[in-house]
């Protein structure tokens, strides 16, 4: 994966540019391993909201981003679990490397939810310890709503390892 800061399309390094992340106005959110800001997305898939969710770094009154690898660690998880819980009618993801990240950036992004998803009725069986989403045409796991980010990572940090694209 390139992560030439140069060649982010976020233009984290060029402040100039009217479509770089310096130029919109930052909610700064703190969880328990890092600073979070939830940029608009310029271009929504839902109007009603739909943002990037960037991991920057603050001294005082400024702000950086710093140009990390689309990988999670165990803190980034713990971090976005936490996000998760704070948001009300919002759904979040994460793209892998791979997997349809269209910036080699370390990102989430959540959207506004009027409704369901057709995944979120979908059947579930048990196999080999983990619970497998059955009869639907993607191939998933299913994890509780509260699940630990410890348990969450052990799985995310073997299909990163094996180099397997995969999004949550």
């Amino acid at each position: 994966q390139n992560t030439d800061a140069q060649k982010c399309p976020f233009y984290c390094m060029n402040p100039s540019n009217e479509i770089s992340l310096h130029r919109r106005d930052p909610v700064i959110i703190r969880q328990q391993n890092g600073t979070w800001v939830p940029y608009a997305n310029l271009v929504p898939f839902e109007t009603r909201g739909h943002v990037v969710w960037v991991r920057v770094r603050q001294n005082g009154s400024l702000l950086t981003i710093p140009h990390l690898p689309q990988v999670l660690t165990a803190e980034d998880v713990e971090d976005w679990l936490g996000l998760l819980a704070a948001s009300r009618h919002m759904a979040s993801f994460f793209n892998g490397q791979h997997a349809g990240a269209s910036v080699p950036h370390l990102h989430f992004q959540s959207v506004y939810m009027s409704q369901t998803f057709a995944i979120e009725h979908a059947r579930f069986e048990q196999h080999a310890g983990h619970w497998w989403i059955k009869d639907y045409p993607a191939t998933g796991l299913v994890y509780p709503a509260r699940v630990k980010p410890e348990r969450l990572y052990e799985d995310i940090a073997c299909l990163q390892e094996a180099g397997v694209p995969f999004n949550l």
